[in-house]
């Protein structure tokens, strides 16, 4: 289920990327540990990027940065038992480090809920669907992510997951149908890990307005080699502009 990396490869530095580290102890005495990217420009529009079941948050670095272009800070952390964050990783614990890292934009960078957009990669986007359930945000991005958890653990025989987490986080299908907020669902086009199907059926079931989007050429592995100006501007558009795109201006804009 979890595959993570203690050693960090990897700066915001190597991108010419201006940050702070992000260090919080939780009541347990365990430390989580992220990067809070300063935008270009001064601004409160702020993504949190919640990042897969492998690796620790440098893996997906050169995806964030590429994101970075759209204007906005970004908040990246490792979930317990990724990177330098401490703990044992569990699903359970990811929810709870994601929602720890919420509040402290609320707390401690007096972001407000209206200004917060979750971006959830594989994994990360149950996550993020679990997070917008907890807590408002104004929009939500999920990538190649599954629609449901078992069906991904039961096709790749690696884990039985269900005791080990409540049924209703495997079922993000389900989950999204409670959110009403702007929502881009991306998908990697020769994605071999989770299957173009899973997407689709999270757009289904998704409320508007909604976006599904087709990284053209990429597998789920290596979607940063692959994101276009096109893609970005979708997330512009929607994250810092607040507009109802028209399908018809974007190539790889399969609905809306």
């Amino acid at each position: 289920m979890f595959f993570p990396k203690k050693k960090l490869y990897s700066t915001p530095l190597d991108f010419n990327l201006k940050y702070d580290d992000v260090n919080i102890s939780l009541d347990n005495g365990n430390n989580i540990y992220g990067w809070y990217i300063y935008a270009s420009k001064p601004t409160s529009k702020t993504i949190i990027y919640l990042h897969g079941s492998k690796g620790n948050l440098s893996t997906y670095l050169s995806e964030v940065a590429k994101i970075h272009e759209v204007g906005t800070n970004i908040l990246v952390f490792d979930y317990r038992g990724f990177g330098k964050s401490q703990g044992m990783e569990t699903i359970k614990h990811s929810i709870e480090d994601a929602l720890t890292m919420y509040d402290y934009l609320i707390r401690t960078k007096n972001i407000k809920p209206e200004d917060i957009t979750l971006f959830g990669f594989s994994f990360g986007g149950a996550v993020a669907l679990e997070l917008a359930l907890k807590r408002p945000v104004s929009s939500i991005i999920l990538e190649s992510t599954f629609s449901d958890l078992c069906r991904i653990s039961i096709r790749k025989c690696s884990c039985i997951v269900a005791p080990l987490v409540s049924k209703r986080l495997l079922e993000s299908d389900k989950n999204i149908k409670r959110i009403n907020v702007p929502i881009i669902i991306s998908y990697a086009g020769k994605d071999q890990v989770i299957p173009i199907t899973h997407s689709k059926k999270l757009f289904d079931n998704a409320n508007s307005p909604k976006y599904l989007y087709e990284i053209v050429g990429a597998e789920h592995q290596n979607i940063s080699e692959h994101l276009t100006a096109e893609y970005i501007s979708l997330i512009k558009n929607v994250v810092v502009d607040g507009k109802v795109v028209d399908k018809n201006s974007f190539d790889n804009l399969v609905s809306n």
